[in-house]
């Protein structure tokens, strides 16, 4: 019984087009990576402007805008972006091999937000092209100048992912208790002695709380007590009164959550 032949991979010039998996590798790295160092941003902003206040929802929509544009044309105008660098991939004009020009960039970048669609193109197209790329006349190749081997490559990429978004939730967990909501509920728990009622004496509020939520007129904290060798956390449910906010409803819980926080201005 006859061998079934391999389709010859798709060429472009010398070096051959790159299928699904690195390409989603990549975009998922630079994806993470930006929104990591974007939130690590807004976090040092927010040590001096508190994260609830109005301005900071231009402050993080303009960060939000930069992960976009990083993401879309890092790869082009960057040379690449460190996604592909990491996949050993990289965006050439589909003619020549050459380095794509900004124009090419700009049109490759315009249907990036129909990813899913195009993930999907990509895994049935011959040519292995995105809409973006066939709009651009661009092509995403193996990179035959990679300089790190692929276990290298690996750990890199872990460090990648891991390492900005542990920073940034970090940051994140500094920035939110200097917030005007956090200080309301930490304030709260002091003055109503909330280690009392289950200690019998005053216990401490933890450095860093455990879950920031706002929203435009609500806010949802939970805080770590600690104190006589164990620990609780006490979920306050906060809204706006007079400028400012105020605790409308608490609660002492067993289970934290892990370490979140997010704002909805």
């Amino acid at each position: 019984m006859a061998r079934e032949k391999r389709s010859a991979p798709v060429m472009v010039g010398e070096e051959a087009v790159s299928g699904l998996g690195r390409r989603a590798g990549a975009f998922i790295i630079d994806v993470v990576l930006a929104t990591s160092v974007a939130l690590l941003l807004s976090s040092v902003v927010g040590l001096v402007l508190p994260m609830d206040d109005k301005v900071m929802f231009f402050i993080m929509l303009f960060l939000g805008l930069l992960v976009i544009v990083y993401v879309a044309a890092a790869p082009c105008q960057l040379h690449n972006s460190v996604g592909k660098m990491l996949t050993g991939i990289k965006v050439v004009d589909a003619a020549s091999g050459a380095r794509p020009s900004g124009r090419q960039c700009l049109f490759r970048g315009l249907l990036l937000p129909l990813w899913p669609v195009e993930g999907l193109v990509v895994l049935f197209s011959k040519g292995k092209q995105r809409l973006g790329d066939r709009l651009a006349k661009t092509a995403v190749v193996l990179d035959s100048g990679v300089r790190f081997k692929w276990y290298l490559r690996l750990v890199m990429a872990l460090v990648a992912l891991v390492v900005p978004f542990g920073l940034a939730t970090a940051a994140m967990g500094v920035a939110s208790r200097q917030t005007h909501l956090c200080r309301a509920a930490t304030a709260f728990v002091q003055q109503h002695v909330v280690g009392c009622a289950v200690y019998g004496s005053p216990g401490g509020v933890g450095f860093l709380p455990r879950q920031v939520m706002m929203f435009k007129n609500y806010g949802r904290v939970v805080l770590s007590l600690e104190g006589a060798g164990s620990s609780r956390f006490a979920l306050l449910l906060l809204v706006r009164s007079n400028g400012g906010w105020r605790v409308h409803d608490w609660r002492l819980v067993s289970e934290g959550g892990g370490y979140s926080y997010s704002y909805h201005y």
